[in-house]
Parts: C-alpha cells; sequence; structure tokens
C-alpha cells in the first residue's frame, strides 16, 4: 500500500529500517505484560528479536519487492508485445521477417496479398517461394552473402518477378 500510494522506490535500508522500527515496538510492548513476564521474555527473546527478526523482515521484504517488479515487467512486455502485434497484423505494409539463412520467420496478412500466398504457404519457408524461379537463387544468394557481411540497403524500389509470373514494384524498407 504504501509504495503504490506514494510511488517510493522500495530500498534494503527502508526494509531494514521497517524490520527494526517494528521488532523494538514488539519489544517495548512486552513491558504491558506483567513485569516479571516481560523481563523473562525480553531475556529469552529480546536478541533474536532486534537481530534475526528485522533481517528476516529484510529478506522477505526483498523478495517481495523483487517479485512485484519482475511482475510490473512482465505486464509491460505483455502490452508491448500485444501492440506490436497490433501494428504488425493491421499494417497496410507487407512486412515479412526472415532468418539469416533466408526462412520466413513471420508475415502479416498485407504481404501475403502482395504476393498472392497464404500465411501457411510462407512462414517456415524459403523466401525463394516468393519469387519466380529465375530469379529466386540469385535473390537468394545475394540475401546470404548480405547478411553474412551486414551489408544492407535500408531502403530501396525494385520490380520483382514474382512465383506467379506478375511482375510488381516493391519499396523495399530493411534492417538487421
Amino acid at each position: 500500500y504504501y509504495k503504490k500510494k506514494k510511488n517510493v522506490n522500495v530500498t534494503v535500508a527502508l526494509l531494514l529500517l521497517l524490520g527494526v522500527i517494528v521488532h523494538v515496538t514488539m519489544l517495548i510492548l512486552t513491558f504491558t505484560l506483567p513485569i516479571e513476564t516481560a523481563i523473562r521474555t525480553i531475556k529469552n527473546v529480546g536478541l533474536p528479536i532486534i537481530t534475526i527478526y528485522p533481517l528476516a523482515t529484510l529478506i522477505i521484504g526483498k523478495i517481495l519487492s523483487d517479485q512485484e517488479i519482475s511482475t510490473r515487467s512482465t505486464e509491460a512486455l505483455s502490452k508491448s508485445e500485444n501492440l506490436f502485434r497490433y501494428v504488425w497484423e493491421h499494417s497496410k505494409d507487407g512486412m515479412r521477417l526472415t532468418d539469416k539463412d533466408g526462412i520466413i520467420i513471420k508475415v502479416n496478412d498485407a504481404f501475403c496479398r502482395f504476393v498472392g500466398k497464404e500465411r501457411n504457404e510462407l512462414e517456415g519457408k524459403s523466401l525463394t517461394v516468393i519469387y519466380h524461379e529465375s530469379e529466386s537463387q540469385v535473390i537468394l544468394n545475394q540475401y546470404l552473402i548480405n547478411y553474412l557481411n551486414l551489408k544492407i540497403t535500408p531502403y530501396f524500389e525494385r520490380e520483382f518477378k514474382l512465383w506467379n509470373d506478375k511482375s510488381c514494384w516493391f519499396a523495399v524498407s530493411a534492417n538487421y
């Protein structure tokens, strides 16, 4: 509650201070017992209450704090992934992800429409399935050389002959 209300960063010092205050208060409250009982209680458990209990509070608090940070990070990542997925799937621009070997990892619907193939005909396949057989091997070889040499043209326009004999002009943006 304190952290969420005040947006305070829970530090080791804050947790240790909390542990000491709580357990010193606990020792003071033992004097509300009959005096003989209070003295006997402080003799028996006073040292562990002042030393071990605050450290246990620190450890438990740190575990809970780390879990909260992990939960917030996971929520932020999920939100970011959902936003990326939405942009990817609703983009009017055709988008394709390929790996180092020229295997298509992911395509969006716009890309499928541009090349005239279904998603399942593209994902997991070589990028050569998009191009006409007369161009496909040259394009793949150039892709592999560019990838190996980390040489990329960030933007270009070019006419490609597709697998279905259609020729189309594409504006290509590329990056690693």
